[in-house]
């Protein structure tokens, strides 16, 4: 499960403030797609997917939500 640390809730939503209408699962996807992945290979306990890369996951939101399980069009992409 994904946990949120309170120095990653400001990036989170600058990123997602690019595309409204990206799920939630799609803004993940995007942040573990564009994140620096520290410590061990992939997820690991100690870093999770590793640090935030605000500026190139932001990049990506604004192209278009990417991969994930549809947005809505709806802001946050709620159903």
């Amino acid at each position: 499960e994904d946990t949120l640390s309170l120095h990653d809730a400001l990036p989170i939503s600058l990123v997602w403030s690019q595309r409204l209408g990206c799920s939630n699962d799609q803004l993940r996807q995007t942040l573990r797609s564009s994140a620096q992945d520290l410590g061990a290979l992939g997820r690991d306990n100690s870093y999770g997917y590793g640090l935030v890369q605000a500026k190139a996951a932001a990049d990506r939101m604004a192209l278009g939500c990417g991969p994930g399980t549809g947005g809505s069009g709806k802001p946050g992409g709620r159903k």
